[in-house]
C-alpha cells in the first residue's frame, strides 16, 4: 500500500510548504505539488489517480485541496473508487479505507466547508486576474487630485471657507476634508 499525497497552492488557505509538511507527517512517500494557475483549470488529480493501484492511500490535507468544483471533486472520488483507491483528508479526519458508516450530516458538513472555501479561492483568483488586467475594483475617484490639490492652494491662500471652496471647485466639503487630513492642515 503506497500513500501518495498531493497539495495544491491557493490565494487562500495552506501553502504549499504548510501542506507537504502535513503530507510528509502523514508518511506520504510520494507528494505531487502544484502551484496556482490562475488561468490553469485542468486537475493534476486524474493523472495522479491513474498512478494508484488497488489499496492505495491519496492524502491531501484538506478536501479544497482536491479541486475548483464539486463536480470535479466527485469525478475523482468515483476514480478512486473504481480503482479500488481510498482518501485521506487530514483536516477533516476522513480516511475512506477505515470501515467506518459516516454520519450523513458530517458529510453535508464537509461539503459545504469545502464548496465554502472552493467558492472563496475562485473569488481570489477572479480578482487577481482583474488586478493583473489593471482593474482594482471599488469606487472610481470622482476628483482627480490635481483638483483637490488646487482646492488645497486656494485654502492656504486666500484663506477662503471650506464651504466656498469646495461651491468653486465642485468638490464636497468632506471630500475636502478628507484631502486636508493628508496634508496634516
Amino acid at each position: 500500500m503506497k500513500k501518495i499525497g498531493y497539495a495544491r497552492e491557493s490565494i487562500v488557505g495552506d501553502s504549499l510548504l504548510d501542506q507537504t509538511a502535513v503530507l510528509k507527517s502523514m508518511g506520504c512517500q510520494v507528494i505531487y505539488k502544484r502551484k496556482r494557475a490562475l488561468n490553469q483549470k485542468k486537475l493534476m488529480v486524474d493523472d495522479i489517480v491513474a498512478l494508484l493501484d488497488s489499496g492505495d492511500l491519496f492524502v491531501v490535507s484538506s478536501l479544497d485541496r482536491l479541486g475548483f468544483d464539486l463536480k470535479n471533486i466527485l469525478k475523482l472520488l468515483n476514480g478512486l473508487t473504481k480503482k479500488g483507491a481510498f482518501l485521506v483528508s487530514v483536516k477533516e479526519g476522513l480516511n475512506t479505507s477505515e470501515d467506518q458508516t459516516m454520519d450523513p450530516i458530517q458529510w453535508l458538513t464537509f461539503i459545504c466547508d469545502m464548496d465554502a472555501l472552493v467558492s472563496s479561492e475562485k473569488t481570489q483568483d477572479g480578482l487577481e486576474l482583474a488586478r493583473q488586467d489593471g482593474r482594482v475594483g471599488g469606487r472610481p475617484m470622482i476628483h482627480a487630485n490635481d483638483v483637490k490639490e488646487k482646492a488645497y492652494i486656494s485654502y492656504l491662500k486666500q484663506k477662503k471657507s471650506v464651504t466656498m471652496i469646495a461651491q468653486e471647485f465642485g468638490i464636497s466639503r468632506a471630500t475636502l476634508y478628507r484631502y486636508f487630513e493628508t496634508k496634516k492642515v
